[in-house]
Parts: C-alpha cells; sequence; structure tokens
C-alpha cells in the first residue's frame, strides 16, 4: 500500500496523460489501468464512503481521464471537482427516489420542480402558497402553466409517511395509515 502523498503525484504525473491513444493504444489501456488503480486505493484512504460510492468513482474517473487536457491543470484538482459534481447529482436522484418512492417523472418536469423549489428555498417561502407560482415563473423565467404542473406534479407524487396527520371523525388528530388501518377492521 503506497502512501497518500505518494499516490498523488503518481496520479498527477501519470504517463497516461502523455499517450497517444490512437498510435498506443494497448499501452493508454495500461496506463489507464494503473492510473484507476491508484486513484481508487488514494480514494479508499481519502473516502470514508468508498465502498459505497466506489462505482461513481471510477465512473467519474473513466470520464475525466478522456475528457482531460494537461493544460486543464492538476488531474486530481480537475477530478475532484468533476466526483463532487456527480456524487451530488447521484445523492439528489437518490432523494428524490426516496422520496417519491420509484414514482418516475419526466426529465423536463423534475428539472422544474428542482428549479421550483431550490427557489421557494433561497426565498424562504413555502411553494404550496397561491402567490408562490407567479413569483417562480417570473424568476425562473418558466410559463405558469408549467409551474402550476410541476408543483401538482411533485405533490402527487409525493409519498405520504406513516407521521402524516390528519382529522379523524372525532375531530382529533390521526396518523394517516392508523386512519386507514381503523377503516379496514
Amino acid at each position: 500500500m503506497k502512501a497518500q502523498a505518494n499516490l498523488e503525484k503518481s496520479i498527477n504525473n501519470s504517463p497516461l496523460f502523455s499517450i497517444d491513444r490512437a498510435a498506443n493504444g494497448e499501452l493508454f489501456v495500461i496506463e489507464e489501468r494503473r492510473l484507476l488503480a491508484d486513484l481508487a486505493e488514494l480514494m479508499s484512504i481519502i473516502r470514508h464512503d468508498f465502498n459505497e460510492t466506489g462505482y461513481e468513482i471510477i465512473c467519474t474517473a473513466k470520464a475525466c481521464i478522456k475528457a482531460y487536457k494537461t493544460d486543464a491543470g492538476v488531474f486530481l484538482n480537475y477530478f475532484n471537482s468533476a466526483l463532487k459534481k456527480n456524487l451530488k447529482k447521484e445523492k439528489a436522484k437518490e432523494e428524490i427516489s426516496n422520496k417519491r418512492s420509484g414514482i418516475k417523472v419526466d426529465q423536463k418536469t423534475d428539472l422544474a420542480i428542482r428549479h421550483i423549489i431550490k427557489y421557494a428555498r433561497s426565498c424562504g417561502e413555502d411553494f404550496r402558497n397561491s402567490g408562490f407560482a407567479d413569483k417562480a415563473a417570473e424568476a425562473l423565467n418558466i410559463p405558469l402553466a408549467q409551474v402550476h404542473e410541476a408543483i401538482a406534479v411533485n405533490n402527487n407524487t409525493a409519498v405520504a409517511s406513516g407521521n402524516k396527520t390528519i382529522i379523524n371523525k372525532e375531530g382529533k388528530d390521526d396518523e394517516l395509515f392508523d386512519f386507514i388501518k381503523k377503516g379496514l377492521e
């Protein structure tokens, strides 16, 4: 096992970045695998969540190797920036999937929902308020009808948790799933 400083030096000074992929394809693949192995070892030292994010790390590394130009600066800086962005994106997808319990929404609507919610948080407003849609449509340059549709889709695809309280027939607070269970008995 190499030390962290040695791994960083080995990655940033990899001969991979000076190999012509078209002329020396086999050598490129060999050096790429060496770089990926060193990068995986470095990430296993640095990141405590490497076992959970290892796949995303390697996919990001392969994409970075493909797109990296030596005049872009130090490879590890380039890689770390791309990794941070990709892990944020994966985390957001996971949160949305958990919130919607697998209900799929088209990409355009999902993007609109995320922008609307982000705008609402930045303003400190609740996106469910009636006047908010007008503000969001103007600020985000989205048609008002699309804002209303995105908010409706978000509300309709969010899964209610068992902690959701409702008012029962006696006028008392009751949890949603307990209320449903009592109705089935």
